[in-house]
């Protein structure tokens, strides 16, 4: 028995680590070729706090989202794979050095949609490394990130990621992973007008931050 009880200790010693190796590759941006982030606010909030700059954006511009070439046939519906949690639910969560971490590394935005049902606004916003951005489709990207950089600036959020396979019916990037960074509730940081929102004499600050490490490990701080 004492055998069994070895060997199965051993076994799992083993699974342990290489399910924590498997949580570290998968929580780390080396590997990531897509990023998503969903901003959910009521209605009557986003009315209210969400900057001027951005509200004009989609009064300009409308929803950008990547367009279907119409030469394309259509494609067999893609079985989707359970991604994995690499960030909890945490409330009161900043995601501008997330955001400060894409935009120096050469992240670009290159779709972003606005909805606004049943007094609830969700934006989206669809990342991915310049060098894979459709550069010939004229949009205004320029004018994309800004929105996205104002989105993460204005507020600290209740925030939760997931990690899934990366999937692209045109082509196969194995190994390669999408990350899905979700947010509501806001904790707003801003007035409407942008101004930084004062408690007495210091500026509002969220609790946590989602930060990329030098590493590119993914990490709440």
């Amino acid at each position: 028995m004492a055998v069994i009880s070895d060997a199965i200790r051993v076994q799992t010693a083993v699974f342990i680590r290489t399910l924590a190796d498997r949580r570290h590759e998968m929580s780390n941006m080396r590997n990531v070729l897509a990023v998503t982030i969903v901003i959910k606010v009521l209605a009557r909030e986003w009315h209210v706090n969400a900057p001027a700059s951005l509200k004009d954006f989609f009064k300009n511009h409308g929803n950008v989202v990547r367009e279907k070439p119409a030469d394309v046939p259509a494609q067999q519906p893609v079985e989707k794979v359970k991604g994995e949690v690499f960030m909890q639910s945490t409330g009161n969560c900043g995601l501008q050095s997330f955001f400060t971490w894409l935009n120096n590394a050469g992240w670009q935005v290159f779709s972003i949609s606005y909805r606004e049902v049943d007094d609830m606004v969700t934006v989206k916003f669809m990342l991915c490394p310049a060098l894979e951005v459709e550069w010939e489709r004229q949009r205004p990207y320029e004018q994309m990130q800004a929105a996205l950089s104002a989105v993460c600036t204005m507020a600290a959020y209740r925030t939760m990621g997931f990690d899934n396979p990366y999937v692209n019916p045109e082509e196969t990037r194995e190994g390669m992973r999408a990350l899905s960074v979700n947010a509501c509730n806001p904790n707003w940081l801003l007035e409407p007008d942008g101004k930084p929102l004062l408690h007495g004499t210091t500026p509002k600050t969220p609790k946590n931050r989602l930060v990329i490490a030098e590493d590119g490990e993914l990490k709440v701080a």
